[in-house]
C-alpha cells in the first residue's frame, strides 16, 4: 500500500513538473510572438488549435466552415494580446479566453450533447435512441438558453472546457469570487430549470 502511495506520489509530482515546464514554455512563446516572432507561434498552435476549434464550436455561432479561419484568427490576434499576458493564468486560459470573447461577436450559442446534465446532476441514464439523444440535447440546449449569458459562460468553461477558478477568472477578466458565484449561481438556476420542465412532463 505504501509504495502505491508513494508510486502515486512521485507521478503527481512528475505531471506537475511537467505542467511548471510546459506553462513556463508556453510564456515564452507567447512573449516572443509578442516581439513579432511568429515562428514562435507554431507550436502553440500546434498544441492548442484542437481545444480553441472547440471552444469556438461551443461559444461562437460560427457555420462549420468559418471555423478553421475563426481559429486561425484567434492565433494570429496573439501579437497584439500578448501584452495583456501577466502570468497570473496558463497561456491555455489565456488563449482559450480569446477564442471564446471571439465566439461570443459572431452570437453565443452553446450546442452541448446530454452528457453536460449528466456531470452537474450525476444522472448516468443511457440514451435509448437517435431520437432520445437529439431530445436530450434540444432538453440541454433550452436549459443552458435560459441562464444569463455570465454564468452560462463560467459554467461552460468549468464543465466542459475544464478550466480552474483561477483560468476562468483570467479568460473572462472577473475575479475568482465571482467566478464561484456565478458557477453556483448557474448551477442552482439548473435545478430549478430543470425541476420545472419535470413538472410539465408529468
Amino acid at each position: 500500500m505504501r509504495n502505491d502511495r508513494s508510486q502515486e506520489s512521485e507521478s503527481t509530482r512528475a505531471n506537475d513538473a511537467a505542467s511548471d515546464e510546459r506553462d513556463h514554455l508556453d510564456g515564452q512563446l507567447l512573449h516572443a510572438v509578442g516581439q513579432g516572432d511568429l515562428k514562435a507561434l507554431e507550436p502553440l498552435y500546434i498544441r492548442y488549435r484542437p481545444l480553441v476549434m472547440t471552444a469556438l464550436r461551443r461559444h461562437g455561432g460560427a457555420r462549420p466552415e468559418e471555423l478553421e479561419d475563426l481559429c486561425h484568427d484567434v492565433f494570429m490576434s496573439l501579437q497584439d494580446a500578448a501584452a495583456g499576458f501577466r502570468h497570473q493564468s496558463t497561456v491555455r486560459a489565456f488563449i482559450v479566453g480569446i477564442a471564446i470573447r471571439k465566439g461570443w461577436k459572431l452570437g453565443f450559442r452553446a450546442s452541448l450533447h446530454r452528457s453536460l446534465i449528466g456531470r452537474m446532476f450525476g444522472k448516468r441514464e443511457d440514451v435509448p435512441s437517435a431520437h432520445g439523444a437529439l431530445e436530450a440535447a434540444q432538453q440541454t440546449d433550452l436549459l443552458l438558453s435560459r441562464l444569463p449569458e455570465p454564468q452560462r459562460a463560467v459554467l461552460l468553461l468549468h464543465q466542459v472546457e475544464h478550466l480552474s477558478g483561477e483560468e476562468i477568472a483570467h479568460s473572462l477578466n472577473i475575479s475568482v469570487n465571482t467566478v464561484w458565484t456565478r458557477l453556483h449561481r448557474a448551477r442552482a438556476r439548473l435545478r430549478e430549470l430543470e425541476a420545472e420542465l419535470e413538472e410539465l412532463a408529468t
